[in-house]
C-alpha cells in the first residue's frame, strides 16, 4: 500500500505543483477517514479521546510534515531514493517510543528496545547499502 502511494505521490509531482498533490491527499485522507465517525462503537468513546488532543495535534503535524516531505523529495529524487529513505520510518518510531518512555509518557507500553532495535537496524544497513548503489549509478 505505501509503494502505491508513493508511486501516486511520483505521478502527482510529474504532473502537478507539490502543494497541490499535498491538498489532494490530505483531502482523501479527510475522506478516507470520514467513515469511522459513523461507527456507533467509535462514537461512543469520542469524548473520552478530548483528553489526548495534544498527542493528536503532534502526530498529525508529524503525519502531515512526512507527506509534504515526501512530495518534495518526489519532485526532486528519483522515486527509488525517496523510497528507500522512508523505509527507515521504524527506526524513527522506534526512537520517538524510547525516548517518550523515558520521560514517563503512558502512550507507549512495550519498552523492549533492544529485540526490535536488531532488525530495523538490518533493514536500514540494506537501505544504506541501496542508496549508496544509487548514488553511485546516478554519478556514473
Amino acid at each position: 500500500v505505501v509503494a502505491f502511494n508513493e508511486i501516486f505521490i511520483k505521478a502527482a509531482t510529474n504532473n502537478l505543483a507539490e502543494f497541490n498533490g499535498i491538498a489532494i491527499s490530505s483531502i482523501f485522507v479527510g475522506i478516507t477517514i470520514l467513515p469511522v465517525l459513523f461507527a456507533k462503537k467509535i462514537r461512543k468513546h469520542f469524548r473520552m479521546e478530548f483528553r489526548n488532543l495534544k498527542w493528536v495535534f503532534f502526530s498529525e503535524t508529524l503525519t502531515f510534515l512526512g507527506l509534504t516531505r515526501s512530495y518534495f523529495a518526489m519532485a526532486g529524487l528519483p522515486a527509488t531514493i525517496v523510497s528507500s529513505m522512508t523505509a527507515t520510518q521504524p527506526l524513527v518510531v522506534l526512537l520517538f517510543e524510547k525516548i517518550f518512555h523515558k520521560y514517563g509518557a503512558d502512550i507507549c507500553r512495550d519498552v523492549e528496545f533492544l529485540p526490535k532495535l536488531i532488525p530495523i537496524m538490518l533493514i536500514v544497513l540494506g537501505i544504506a547499502l541501496i542508496y549508496t548503489n544509487e548514488i553511485i549509478r546516478f554519478l556514473i
